[in-house]
């Protein structure tokens, strides 16, 4: 039996947001500007909370977590176990859907606990999620919390990875299951698929306030701040582009990241995405940057509405339905740690 990994002293720099967005996109299809959230460069960290809005999603604060050992294997699937609380019988089952989905293709030999709360959210307001904390592992990554103990084996500080609410009184909710995706509906499934997506670890921690952009996660000491594997794999373009986390070019934090951040040319290099896509994947990067949307998600015109490796892009239509995380995704969660099973 392991020892459970002891949760860090919140330090008072921690109070720092980072946003990710999935923007919902009615029809005929408008873009909300997400609210900045002010996070200090030097204090970052993702967190808990994903606020879905239309057009916004805010991380709230979590932890980092002592160091572990990485382990390897595991069993050739996942558990995800939800403690479901106020949902509909109908919305229990379309949230269902999506956890047996991802529990086909991520392997774990540890049990990740999702907390989900069905509950009135205010108007526009869709649901959030993310993971609840990071852990150092013996790599010298950070890892949000079901990836790492995945890795480790082990059992962080906190019971529970993920964190989910979702608006009940959301009027525009498709509930099926069926696929067939309504005209003026938004599919549930959909959305909480992609949520759990960012749970698991499908987030970047590249980040711009004012004239400087940067990057990393810190302990609650001063720096070094520390990347994540979705971090190092980012770089300035499609091919031949330097890595954004090599501080010799890219100073961080510094107006020179910013610039690189917001010209639309940010990719995923992994090895694995680059074997699938045929090259680097286009992360969304506009200009100016969009805290909730850019960096954390595939890039829109890059993987429009009707792609199966659509579902990680921050926007969705209305009647829009993605019942896959899609093989680029899958490449981009072997790339940053994951085992995955074959599939889409």
């Amino acid at each position: 039996m392991t020892t459970p990994l002891p949760r860090l002293t919140r330090h008072s720099t921690m109070a720092a947001l980072l946003a990710l967005a999935l923007t919902v996109v009615v029809a005929p299809a408008v873009t909300a500007s997400p609210t900045h959230t002010g996070a200090r460069l030097m204090s970052r960290l993702p967190g808990s909370q994903v606020e879905v809005r239309a057009g916004h999603r805010e991380v709230q604060t979590a932890p980092i977590l002592p160091r572990a050992s990485v382990r390897r294997g595991g069993p050739p699937s996942a558990t995800i176990e939800v403690e479901y609380n106020g949902f509909s019988a109908k919305a229990r089952a379309a949230f269902q859907v999506a956890v047996d989905i991802w529990e086909a293709r991520v392997v774990s030999p540890r049990t990740i606990h999702v907390t989900a709360n069905w509950t009135p959210m205010g108007a526009g307001v869709l649901g959030a999620a993310g993971p609840t904390a990071f852990y150092f592992l013996s790599d010298g990554f950070v890892y949000p919390a079901a990836l790492a103990e995945a890795l480790c084996d082990c059992q962080g500080g906190a019971p529970i990875e993920i964190s989910a609410n979702f608006n009940s009184s959301f009027p525009d909710w498709y509930l099926g299951t069926d696929g067939t995706g309504p005209a003026g509906k938004y599919d549930f499934l959909t959305v909480v698929l992609h949520e759990l997506g960012h749970g698991l670890g499908f987030l970047s921690t590249f980040s711009v306030a004012g004239r400087q952009g940067g990057w990393g996660l810190h302990d609650g000491s001063p720096p070094p701040m520390y990347a994540t594997r979705y971090d190092v794999n980012e770089r300035s373009a499609r091919s031949g582009g330097n890595k954004l986390t090599k501080t010799q070019l890219y100073p961080n934090p510094s107006a020179t990241l910013r610039t690189q951040l917001t010209d639309g040319s940010v990719f995923f290099g992994g090895a694995e995405v680059v074997a699938q896509n045929g090259g680097r994947a286009k992360l969304y990067a506009p200009k100016p940057w969009q805290a909730g949307s850019s960096n954390s998600h595939f890039d829109e015109a890059a993987f429009p509405t009707g792609s199966a490796d659509a579902l990680m892009t921050p926007f969705l239509d209305n009647g829009e339905v993605l019942h896959a995380p899609g093989a680029l995704t899958l490449a981009l969660f072997r790339d940053i740690g994951w085992s995955t099973n074959p599939g889409s």
